[in-house]
Protein backbone atom coordinates (compact mmCIF):
# COMPACT_ATOMS: atom_id res chain seq x y z
CA UNK A 1 0.00 0.00 0.00
CA UNK A 2 2.71 2.15 0.89
CA UNK A 3 4.17 1.96 -2.62
CA UNK A 4 1.23 2.36 -4.38
CA UNK A 5 0.99 5.48 -2.67
CA UNK A 6 4.16 6.56 -2.94
CA UNK A 7 3.42 6.10 -7.11
CA UNK A 8 0.45 7.38 -7.17
CA UNK A 9 2.97 10.73 -5.70
CA UNK A 10 5.08 10.85 -8.19
CA UNK A 11 2.28 10.41 -10.63
CA UNK A 12 0.68 13.68 -9.51
CA UNK A 13 3.37 15.44 -9.12
CA UNK A 14 4.63 14.69 -12.73
CA UNK A 15 1.73 15.43 -14.11
CA UNK A 16 1.47 19.30 -12.20
CA UNK A 17 5.12 19.56 -13.34
CA UNK A 18 4.31 18.13 -17.30
CA UNK A 19 1.12 20.39 -17.47
CA UNK A 20 2.82 23.48 -17.13
CA UNK A 21 4.98 22.81 -20.45
CA UNK A 22 2.89 23.33 -22.82
CA UNK A 23 4.00 20.23 -24.56
CA UNK A 24 1.56 19.45 -27.11
CA UNK A 25 2.55 23.10 -28.62
CA UNK A 26 6.46 21.89 -28.60
CA UNK A 27 6.21 18.57 -29.95
CA UNK A 28 4.48 19.71 -32.63
CA UNK A 29 7.11 22.47 -33.44
CA UNK A 30 9.78 19.22 -32.98
CA UNK A 31 8.32 17.51 -35.53
CA UNK A 32 8.77 19.71 -37.93
CA UNK A 33 12.20 21.58 -36.95
CA UNK A 34 13.88 18.99 -35.13
CA UNK A 35 13.57 18.80 -31.00
CA UNK A 36 15.37 22.28 -29.78
CA UNK A 37 16.49 22.20 -26.11
CA UNK A 38 15.12 24.01 -23.13
CA UNK A 39 18.00 24.57 -20.30
CA UNK A 40 15.33 25.66 -18.01
CA UNK A 41 12.89 22.61 -18.13
CA UNK A 42 15.99 20.02 -17.85
CA UNK A 43 16.87 22.16 -14.76
CA UNK A 44 12.91 21.89 -13.31
CA UNK A 45 13.06 17.78 -14.04
CA UNK A 46 16.29 17.50 -11.69
CA UNK A 47 14.76 19.87 -9.23
CA UNK A 48 11.27 17.86 -9.17
CA UNK A 49 13.58 14.88 -8.48
CA UNK A 50 13.41 12.77 -12.03
CA UNK A 51 17.18 12.30 -12.71
CA UNK A 52 17.76 11.26 -9.03
CA UNK A 53 14.74 8.60 -8.61
CA UNK A 54 16.82 5.54 -9.58
CA UNK A 55 20.45 6.61 -7.94
CA UNK A 56 20.80 4.93 -4.27
CA UNK A 57 20.96 6.92 -1.65
CA UNK A 58 24.64 6.06 -0.95
CA UNK A 59 25.13 8.67 -4.07
CA UNK A 60 23.23 10.80 -2.98
CA UNK A 61 19.87 10.06 -5.15
CA UNK A 62 16.44 9.12 -3.75
CA UNK A 63 17.14 5.54 -4.01
CA UNK A 64 13.73 4.42 -5.16
CA UNK A 65 13.27 1.59 -8.44
CA UNK A 66 11.42 1.64 -11.47
CA UNK A 67 7.93 1.39 -10.44
CA UNK A 68 8.16 5.11 -9.04
CA UNK A 69 10.27 6.03 -12.28
CA UNK A 70 7.44 4.22 -14.92
CA UNK A 71 4.61 6.48 -12.46
CA UNK A 72 6.48 9.69 -14.14
CA UNK A 73 7.20 8.13 -17.61
CA UNK A 74 4.05 7.63 -17.65
CA UNK A 75 2.56 11.26 -17.13
CA UNK A 76 5.18 12.72 -19.53
CA UNK A 77 3.82 9.76 -22.17
CA UNK A 78 0.43 11.37 -22.09
CA UNK A 79 1.54 14.68 -22.53
CA UNK A 80 4.23 14.07 -25.19
CA UNK A 81 7.21 15.59 -22.95
CA UNK A 82 10.05 16.13 -25.88
CA UNK A 83 12.73 16.21 -23.58
CA UNK A 84 15.35 12.86 -23.96
CA UNK A 85 15.09 12.22 -20.50
CA UNK A 86 14.63 8.67 -20.49
CA UNK A 87 18.03 8.12 -22.32
CA UNK A 88 19.81 10.46 -19.17
CA UNK A 89 17.94 9.87 -15.83
CA UNK A 90 17.03 5.93 -16.92
CA UNK A 91 19.48 4.63 -19.37
CA UNK A 92 22.53 6.23 -18.27
CA UNK A 93 21.90 6.51 -14.58
CA UNK A 94 21.24 2.73 -14.91
CA UNK A 95 24.17 1.92 -16.47
CA UNK A 96 26.39 3.69 -14.04
CA UNK A 97 24.64 2.63 -11.20
CA UNK A 98 25.64 -0.94 -12.43
CA UNK A 99 29.65 0.36 -12.66
CA UNK A 100 32.09 0.03 -10.10
CA UNK A 101 32.66 2.44 -8.09
CA UNK A 102 35.04 5.20 -9.19
CA UNK A 103 35.43 9.10 -9.04
CA UNK A 104 34.32 9.38 -12.62
CA UNK A 105 31.06 7.71 -11.77
CA UNK A 106 29.94 9.57 -8.78
CA UNK A 107 30.83 12.59 -10.56
CA UNK A 108 28.52 11.53 -13.96
CA UNK A 109 25.77 11.14 -11.32
CA UNK A 110 26.20 13.92 -9.42
CA UNK A 111 26.13 16.46 -12.41
CA UNK A 112 23.05 14.48 -13.59
CA UNK A 113 21.25 14.91 -10.64
CA UNK A 114 21.72 18.60 -10.87
CA UNK A 115 20.49 19.11 -14.06
CA UNK A 116 23.76 20.06 -15.66
CA UNK A 117 24.74 17.09 -17.87
CA UNK A 118 22.43 15.53 -20.92
CA UNK A 119 24.48 12.26 -21.57
CA UNK A 120 23.97 9.64 -24.18
CA UNK A 121 24.64 5.82 -24.68
CA UNK A 122 26.39 4.93 -27.63
CA UNK A 123 25.75 1.20 -28.06
CA UNK A 124 24.07 0.39 -31.47
CA UNK A 125 25.97 -0.42 -34.63
CA UNK A 126 23.60 -1.45 -36.94
CA UNK A 127 19.71 -1.71 -37.22
CA UNK A 128 18.33 -4.44 -35.09
CA UNK A 129 21.35 -4.35 -32.60
CA UNK A 130 20.35 -5.85 -29.63
CA UNK A 131 23.63 -7.37 -28.39
CA UNK A 132 26.10 -5.30 -26.38
CA UNK A 133 28.90 -8.08 -25.71
CA UNK A 134 30.89 -7.85 -28.75
CA UNK A 135 31.02 -4.19 -30.11
CA UNK A 136 32.75 -3.44 -33.83
CA UNK A 137 33.75 -0.59 -32.26
CA UNK A 138 37.95 -1.05 -31.22
CA UNK A 139 39.71 0.65 -28.63
CA UNK A 140 43.64 -0.03 -28.82
CA UNK A 141 46.11 1.07 -25.88
CA UNK A 142 48.41 4.13 -27.07
CA UNK A 143 50.87 4.42 -24.27
CA UNK A 144 48.64 5.23 -21.41
CA UNK A 145 45.54 6.23 -23.58
CA UNK A 146 43.16 4.11 -25.77
CA UNK A 147 42.09 4.88 -28.96
CA UNK A 148 38.94 4.62 -30.38
CA UNK A 149 37.75 3.57 -33.58
CA UNK A 150 34.57 2.88 -35.38
CA UNK A 151 30.97 3.51 -35.62
CA UNK A 152 27.81 3.96 -33.43
CA UNK A 153 24.15 4.29 -34.95
CA UNK A 154 20.61 5.56 -33.44
CA UNK A 155 22.08 7.82 -31.03
CA UNK A 156 19.62 9.19 -29.13
CA UNK A 157 19.78 12.75 -27.85
CA UNK A 158 23.55 12.82 -29.32
CA UNK A 159 23.09 16.25 -30.81
CA UNK A 160 22.26 18.24 -27.47
CA UNK A 161 25.19 15.83 -25.08
CA UNK A 162 27.97 16.85 -23.17
CA UNK A 163 29.38 13.10 -23.63
CA UNK A 164 28.47 9.33 -24.51
CA UNK A 165 28.63 6.27 -22.56
CA UNK A 166 30.00 3.90 -25.45
CA UNK A 167 31.03 0.01 -25.42
CA UNK A 168 34.43 -0.58 -27.28
CA UNK A 169 36.16 -4.05 -27.72
CA UNK A 170 40.02 -4.30 -26.73
CA UNK A 171 42.34 -6.49 -29.29
CA UNK A 172 41.90 -9.07 -26.54
CA UNK A 173 37.85 -9.05 -27.40
CA UNK A 174 37.35 -7.90 -23.68
CA UNK A 175 34.42 -5.48 -23.69
CA UNK A 176 35.25 -1.60 -21.87
CA UNK A 177 32.50 1.05 -21.37
CA UNK A 178 34.22 4.48 -21.38
CA UNK A 179 33.14 8.10 -21.10
CA UNK A 180 33.86 10.16 -24.68
CA UNK A 181 33.03 13.71 -24.61
CA UNK A 182 30.90 15.33 -27.44
CA UNK A 183 34.12 17.84 -28.30
CA UNK A 184 36.64 14.93 -28.03
CA UNK A 185 38.77 15.89 -31.53
CA UNK A 186 38.12 12.67 -34.25
CA UNK A 187 34.79 12.50 -32.86
CA UNK A 188 32.11 12.97 -36.03
CA UNK A 189 28.76 13.20 -35.86
CA UNK A 190 26.17 13.23 -38.46
CA UNK A 191 22.66 14.52 -36.65
CA UNK A 192 19.14 13.36 -37.72
CA UNK A 193 15.56 13.43 -37.00
CA UNK A 194 13.10 10.90 -35.67
CA UNK A 195 9.42 10.73 -37.09
CA UNK A 196 8.44 12.73 -33.62
CA UNK A 197 11.40 15.13 -33.90
CA UNK A 198 13.70 13.48 -31.48
CA UNK A 199 17.18 13.80 -32.40
CA UNK A 200 19.05 10.90 -33.88
CA UNK A 201 22.56 10.68 -34.27
CA UNK A 202 25.65 8.59 -35.92
CA UNK A 203 29.19 8.84 -34.39
CA UNK A 204 32.24 8.26 -35.81
CA UNK A 205 35.24 7.64 -33.70
CA UNK A 206 38.75 7.79 -35.86
CA UNK A 207 41.50 7.99 -33.34
CA UNK A 208 39.15 9.22 -30.77
CA UNK A 209 42.01 9.48 -27.53
CA UNK A 210 40.64 8.28 -23.80
CA UNK A 211 42.09 8.23 -20.53
CA UNK A 212 42.52 5.23 -18.76
CA UNK A 213 40.24 7.44 -16.05
CA UNK A 214 37.76 7.76 -18.94
CA UNK A 215 36.81 3.68 -18.48
CA UNK A 216 33.66 2.88 -15.92
CA UNK A 217 34.37 -0.92 -16.44
CA UNK A 218 35.45 -3.67 -17.91
CA UNK A 219 34.61 -7.29 -19.31
CA UNK A 220 31.80 -9.10 -17.46
CA UNK A 221 31.07 -5.72 -15.59
CA UNK A 222 30.79 -3.56 -18.62
CA UNK A 223 28.15 -5.84 -19.94
CA UNK A 224 26.11 -6.38 -17.36
CA UNK A 225 26.26 -2.47 -17.05
CA UNK A 226 25.03 -1.48 -20.33
CA UNK A 227 22.01 -4.14 -20.21
CA UNK A 228 21.30 -3.03 -17.00
CA UNK A 229 20.82 0.50 -18.89
CA UNK A 230 19.22 -1.18 -21.29
CA UNK A 231 16.35 -3.01 -19.45
CA UNK A 232 15.71 -0.35 -17.16
CA UNK A 233 15.17 2.14 -20.49
CA UNK A 234 12.96 -0.99 -21.99
CA UNK A 235 10.72 -0.72 -19.14
CA UNK A 236 10.46 3.55 -18.61
CA UNK A 237 9.73 3.30 -22.35
CA UNK A 238 6.86 0.67 -22.18
CA UNK A 239 5.60 3.23 -19.28
CA UNK A 240 6.13 6.07 -21.43
CA UNK A 241 3.67 4.87 -24.26
CA UNK A 242 1.47 3.54 -22.01
CA UNK A 243 0.73 6.99 -21.21
CA UNK A 244 0.88 8.05 -25.13
CA UNK A 245 -1.41 4.96 -25.24
CA UNK A 246 -4.08 5.86 -22.36
CA UNK A 247 -4.80 9.70 -23.40
CA UNK A 248 -5.28 8.92 -27.29
CA UNK A 249 -7.54 6.74 -26.31
CA UNK A 250 -9.39 9.16 -24.32
CA UNK A 251 -9.65 11.66 -26.95
CA UNK A 252 -10.78 8.96 -29.05
CA UNK A 253 -13.51 8.02 -27.10
CA UNK A 254 -14.65 12.04 -26.66
CA UNK A 255 -14.67 12.72 -30.39
CA UNK A 256 -16.72 9.49 -31.21
CA UNK A 257 -19.53 10.64 -28.67
CA UNK A 258 -19.14 13.92 -29.98
CA UNK A 259 -19.28 13.51 -33.80
CA UNK A 260 -22.28 12.92 -35.25
CA UNK A 261 -23.56 11.43 -38.06
CA UNK A 262 -26.96 10.58 -39.49
CA UNK A 263 -28.36 12.44 -36.53
CA UNK A 264 -26.28 10.05 -33.74
CA UNK A 265 -23.28 9.81 -32.08
CA UNK A 266 -20.76 8.02 -34.39
CA UNK A 267 -19.78 6.05 -31.19
CA UNK A 268 -22.90 4.43 -30.84
CA UNK A 269 -22.43 2.65 -34.39
CA UNK A 270 -22.18 -1.14 -33.62
CA UNK A 271 -19.29 -1.63 -35.94
CA UNK A 272 -17.25 1.34 -33.99
CA UNK A 273 -18.34 -0.52 -30.38
CA UNK A 274 -16.29 -3.45 -31.15
CA UNK A 275 -12.98 -1.31 -32.35
CA UNK A 276 -13.51 0.44 -29.18
CA UNK A 277 -14.14 -2.36 -26.92
CA UNK A 278 -10.72 -3.81 -28.72
CA UNK A 279 -8.88 -1.50 -28.01
CA UNK A 280 -9.59 -0.61 -24.47
CA UNK A 281 -8.57 -4.98 -23.70
CA UNK A 282 -5.61 -4.18 -25.27
CA UNK A 283 -4.99 -1.25 -23.33
CA UNK A 284 -5.94 -3.34 -19.95
CA UNK A 285 -3.67 -6.22 -21.30
CA UNK A 286 -0.72 -3.73 -22.00
CA UNK A 287 -1.38 -2.09 -18.23
CA UNK A 288 -1.39 -5.48 -16.48
CA UNK A 289 1.58 -6.85 -18.55
CA UNK A 290 3.92 -3.47 -17.46
CA UNK A 291 2.50 -3.94 -14.03
CA UNK A 292 3.39 -7.13 -13.90
CA UNK A 293 6.79 -6.55 -15.38
CA UNK A 294 7.85 -3.45 -13.13
CA UNK A 295 7.92 -6.18 -9.69
CA UNK A 296 11.80 -6.67 -10.29
CA UNK A 297 15.07 -4.76 -9.55
CA UNK A 298 17.95 -4.49 -10.86
CA UNK A 299 19.72 -8.28 -9.78
CA UNK A 300 16.47 -10.00 -10.55
CA UNK A 301 17.80 -12.52 -13.36
CA UNK A 302 14.80 -12.05 -15.23
CA UNK A 303 15.33 -8.45 -15.86
CA UNK A 304 15.55 -9.06 -19.34
CA UNK A 305 13.07 -10.86 -20.14
CA UNK A 306 11.03 -8.99 -18.27
CA UNK A 307 11.65 -5.76 -19.90
CA UNK A 308 11.51 -6.98 -23.39
CA UNK A 309 8.03 -8.54 -22.61
CA UNK A 310 6.84 -4.92 -21.48
CA UNK A 311 8.58 -3.20 -24.06
CA UNK A 312 6.86 -5.64 -26.79
CA UNK A 313 3.59 -5.56 -25.18
CA UNK A 314 3.53 -1.95 -25.00
CA UNK A 315 5.13 -0.79 -28.93
CA UNK A 316 2.24 -3.62 -30.39
CA UNK A 317 -0.52 -1.88 -28.00
CA UNK A 318 0.84 1.65 -28.90
CA UNK A 319 0.89 1.07 -32.36
CA UNK A 320 -2.86 -0.49 -32.66
CA UNK A 321 -4.30 2.07 -31.08
CA UNK A 322 -3.14 5.20 -31.98
CA UNK A 323 -3.29 3.81 -36.20
CA UNK A 324 -6.90 3.19 -34.32
CA UNK A 325 -7.56 6.18 -33.04
CA UNK A 326 -6.52 7.85 -36.98
CA UNK A 327 -9.49 5.68 -38.32
CA UNK A 328 -11.90 6.78 -35.89
CA UNK A 329 -10.95 10.52 -35.93
CA UNK A 330 -11.49 10.17 -40.09
CA UNK A 331 -10.31 12.56 -42.36
CA UNK A 332 -8.95 15.42 -39.55
CA UNK A 333 -6.95 12.91 -37.65
CA UNK A 334 -5.08 12.95 -40.71
CA UNK A 335 -4.24 16.68 -40.22
CA UNK A 336 -1.00 18.03 -39.15
CA UNK A 337 -3.22 20.62 -37.35
CA UNK A 338 -5.04 17.58 -34.84
CA UNK A 339 -2.98 16.46 -32.25
CA UNK A 340 -4.05 12.91 -32.08
CA UNK A 341 -1.61 12.17 -35.12
CA UNK A 342 1.17 13.01 -32.75
CA UNK A 343 0.41 10.31 -30.65
CA UNK A 344 0.85 8.31 -33.44
CA UNK A 345 4.15 9.74 -34.23
CA UNK A 346 5.26 9.28 -30.25
CA UNK A 347 4.19 5.66 -30.56
CA UNK A 348 6.12 5.02 -33.80
CA UNK A 349 9.23 6.22 -32.78
CA UNK A 350 9.19 4.98 -29.08
CA UNK A 351 7.99 1.53 -30.53
CA UNK A 352 11.13 1.13 -32.40
CA UNK A 353 13.90 2.94 -30.27
CA UNK A 354 14.88 -0.09 -27.88
CA UNK A 355 13.39 -3.26 -29.78
CA UNK A 356 9.31 -4.23 -30.41
CA UNK A 357 7.69 -7.51 -30.92
CA UNK A 358 9.67 -8.35 -33.43
CA UNK A 359 12.86 -7.38 -32.62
Amino acid sequence: MQDATLEAEFSASAKDLVDRFGCIARARRNKDHGYEPDPAIWHELAQAGWFSILVPESDDGLGLDLAQMAAVCTQAGRELLPEPYIGTAVQIVGALVACPGSELRSDLLQRIMAGELIGSLAWQEAFGDVVVSAPNVQAQLDGQALLVNGHKRFVVAAKDAQGYLVNASLPDGEVVLLWVTSQSPGLKQRHLQGVDGTSVSDLWFEDVQVSQEQVLARGDAAVRALECGNDFARLATAADLLGTTERAFEMTLDYVKMRKQFGQAIGSFQALKHKITDCYVQIEIARATLAQCLETSMADPMLARKASRALARLSQTALFVTRQAIQFHGAIGFTDEYDIGLYLKRAQFYGAWLGNASV
